[in-house]
């Protein structure tokens, strides 16, 4: 964005269930705006530990939310975009 490289990255993993899965990354742009955020982007787990949702910008006008659908073995079956596209993918063994 114009140029500016981004200052620092703060990552958040606040699920009990899975202690390891990122729930929350906040992008700070290195400006001269003291902890000025540029992307605020949150996860939701599903009963496996896969990203289940992810939300860029919760809570503003400009969120977006982006739904994944897993089976038990972690392959990834669909995506829903925030337009409401949705792509399949299949598996050929």
């Amino acid at each position: 964005k114009d140029g500016n490289l981004f200052g620092r990255v703060k990552y958040e993993y606040e699920n009990s269930d899975f202690p390891a899965f990122l729930t929350r990354k906040t992008t700070y742009e290195y400006s001269d705006i003291p902890d000025a955020i540029d992307l605020v982007e949150e996860f939701e787990p599903n009963d496996y530990g896969f990203v289940e949702k992810r939300t860029v910008a919760p809570g503003t006008d400009a969120e977006r939310v982006t739904e994944l659908v897993y089976d038990k073995r972690g392959n990834l079956l669909s995506s829903k975009d925030p337009d409401g596209n949705l792509t399949e993918t299949f598996y050929h063994v």
